[in-house]
């Protein structure tokens, strides 16, 4: 199999699973998606928020005179703003009491994807 395609691959299977955690997963996710595409890693933000031309968490000034965060920043390129959520039910079979509960305990993220709590989670997102 070809390099390329096996990295691919790889990747694809160890996020495939992840959810209902984006300040633990973004990071990482964005890195290891930097070497699959073979493109630069971000670079470590300075103090200079000017200098900061491509990294994360890149500072932003409200309206309202505090600061907002963007996710991945890369001046004249793109702005990425990450959000995971968690897969809705697939109509599986009823659980035990304790199945249940675990379930029910299981983190959200932003939301069940498909859901309206997803969409207004990406809307707000798209708004930041």
């Amino acid at each position: 199999m070809n390099r390329d395609i096996a990295h691919l691959q790889a990747f694809l299977t160890k996020w495939e699973l992840s959810g209902a955690a984006e300040r633990a997963n973004a990071q990482a996710f964005l890195l290891e998606l930097c070497e699959v595409l073979d493109v630069p890693k971000p670079d470590p933000a300075t103090p200079d928020q000017a200098a900061n031309a491509y990294v994360f968490e890149k500072v932003v000034p409200s309206a309202e005179g505090t600061s907002n965060f963007i996710d991945l920043y890369k001046r004249g390129c793109f702005v990425l703003e990450t959000k995971q959520g968690a897969d809705a039910s697939d109509g599986e079979a009823p659980l035990s009491a304790d199945g249940q509960a675990r379930k029910k305990n299981q983190k959200k993220g932003h939301g069940l994807r498909g859901s309206r709590g997803w969409d207004t989670a990406m809307e707000r997102a798209r708004n930041q």
